[in-house]
């Protein structure tokens, strides 16, 4: 019924993934009403579930839920287009891998029965269920290529700089770390007189690193620091903008005067990347992931979706309101 690339989707499967997605939503939903009393624009407060005609997001809550579908379906099936490419297929080892992991998983459910059962629930085959599987063994294939010298997804040691960068700061707050609230302006005048102090000082120093590590360990706001002491190897996104362009213009060993953010000023030392992962090679992977997921946003961002006509008579709420009935069905039973 869908089409990504050269890659088909068999209706079990679609029907499979607009579930999953919609019952993460429906979760996520219900639990921040729940705790802090978010969407609820998006409950029926009568019955407590969620009203799937409701806006979400700027758009009715179930055409966002089919957007997020075929974002994930695009996803996986990138992972499948991109293994068959690169010649990353399922290895002997994955495949008993793959069966053990089944057979253990049958012993657990209390034998095959259970385990029919268990797929009727998902509304998927054997044969679906492989599938779904084996996309987690290909995605460690295409992996294990990042690390091979000569491979065609090998990333170059002097490379990783491009997708992950390696910094610390000061953070001088102007809200309350706790709370969110923040200070009064003149408090906040008074922490960028702070802010500007210490960046003087780390500038005079003979050794203006070991200033910076001396005046961030006594005055740094950053709740992160106890487990990040030496700052933060990150990926785009993952930091707020300011942060984020004020590292990138650094050269490892400079530090920055201080920068505004929402959070408060930030002095910014950008630390040398290269020398971190070859002092902890673990690290390498968290970097090594972004690549490959970039490469897989590429390709899942060109191909092509198509879908088969019958798709636009399903009625969505009606299916997923009868596929939780059935589900509650075989819980009953």
């Amino acid at each position: 019924v869908m089409t990504v690339g050269n890659i088909e989707l068999p209706a079990e499967l679609y029907f499979y993934w607009v579930c999953y997605v919609c019952s993460s939503l429906e979760y996520n939903i219900l639990s921040e009403y729940s705790n802090y009393g978010m969407y609820g624009s998006c409950i029926n407060r009568e019955t407590m579930t969620v009203d799937w005609t409701s806006n979400y997001a700027n758009m009715p809550l179930m055409e966002y839920a089919l957007a997020q579908t075929e974002e994930t379906i695009k996803y996986y099936m990138s992972i499948e287009e991109l293994a068959a490419e690169k010649n990353a297929g399922l290895t002997t080892a994955n495949k008993l891998d793959m069966e053990n992991s089944f057979r253990q998983a049958v012993e657990e459910m209390g034998g095959g029965n259970a385990f029919v059962n268990y797929l009727n629930l998902l509304g998927i085959s054997r044969a679906s269920f492989d599938r779904i599987s084996a996309a987690s063994y290909l995605y460690m294939n295409l992996l294990d290529m990042v690390f091979q010298e000569g491979s065609a997804l090998y990333l170059t040691e002097e490379n990783y700089n491009l997708y992950a960068t390696y910094a610390d700061h000061i953070l001088i707050a102007t809200q309350n770390m706790q709370n969110g609230e923040m200070l009064t302006q003149q408090q906040q005048v008074e922490k960028y007189q702070l802010a500007l102090d210490l960046a003087e000082q780390i500038h005079a120093a003979d050794d203006p690193i070991a200033k910076f590590e001396e005046l961030a360990a006594e005055y740094s706001d950053d709740p992160g620091r106890e487990s990040n002491p030496t700052g933060y190897i990150y990926t785009a996104g993952s930091m707020v903008a300011e942060f984020e362009s004020t590292a990138s213009s650094l050269l490892p060993g400079e530090i920055s005067e201080p920068v505004q953010s929402d959070y408060g000023f930030h002095i910014i030392l950008r630390r040398d990347l290269l020398a971190a992962l070859a002092e902890d090679e673990s690290r390498k992977v968290e970097v090594a992931r972004e690549y490959l997921n970039q490469l897989l946003v590429r390709k899942r961002s060109t191909s092509e979706v198509t879908y088969d006509e019958c798709l636009k008579n399903v009625n969505w709420t009606g299916f997923y309101d009868a596929y939780i009935a059935k589900v509650d069905q075989f819980s009953a039973g």
